[in-house]
């Protein structure tokens, strides 16, 4: 299934919103992606310079290599600190040192929640709230806010992601019911970036049942 994940304005936490069935005309897409993507660069020259001159020397040439030549990410950023010996783990490095609140944490171009809603739709997609814990929010607050993304346009939450408690998922999943929608699981599969992350597995190592796939499709 075709996708793509952008980063939505929020005050409160990280908001990544899914595109995913992406069949139809993109290109009102591709060319916000364009923008995201140089400013994205942007991005990645200032997170080097500041791990850098705060003791940590980082070249953007070694975080290319990392990528292999392609789109570099904090995810490389992440995997050269654990080369290097600065962290163990690439979740640690997010947690303290580039992560969103952390000391060379660089932000990146975000779009609004409902210009990003509108080109997923023109490319044919459904618009899809990713893991949605990573919003900072919990409870009342939480399904405040789900609400409001559901009727901007959202048809469904990846309620099932490897990094929540299988409990929580089942939480979500009974909340995203409660809205009226649909439930999708993800493996957020980041490749060697992510090494402890099984394509096709989500949360507790379960792996992703058909059932989702099917939400979705009543849902396009």
């Amino acid at each position: 299934m075709p996708g793509v994940e952008l980063e939505i304005a929020c005050d409160t936490g990280e908001f990544h919103l899914l595109g995913l069935g992406l069949d139809g005309d993109r290109t009102g897409l591709e060319e916000a992606l364009e923008g995201v993507r140089r400013e994205r660069n942007v991005r990645n020259v200032r997170m080097a310079g500041r791990l850098t001159a705060g003791g940590i020397p980082v070249a953007l040439e070694e975080v290319a290599a990392i990528s292999g030549g392609g789109i570099v990410s904090r995810a490389h950023f992440a995997r050269l600190l654990v080369q290097k010996g600065v962290v163990k783990r690439t979740d640690d490095a997010f947690a303290r040192y580039i992560g969103k609140g952390r000391p060379f944490y660089e932000p990146r171009r975000t779009l609004d929640l409902p210009d990003a809603i509108r080109l997923v739709r023109r490319a044919g997609g459904i618009a899809v709230v990713a893991h949605p814990f990573s919003l900072g929010l919990a409870g009342a607050a939480l399904r405040q806010y789900l609400a409001h993304a559901r009727d901007a346009g959202v048809a469904a939450i990846e309620a099932w992601h490897p990094k929540a408690a299988v409990r929580d998922c089942r939480r979500l999943e009974r909340l995203a019911g409660l809205l009226g929608l649909a439930v999708t699981a993800g493996s957020d599969f980041h490749g060697l970036n992510v090494p402890q992350r099984r394509l096709g597995h989500t949360a507790g190592g379960l792996p992703i049942d058909d059932r989702f796939l099917a939400a979705l499709r009543l849902k396009a």
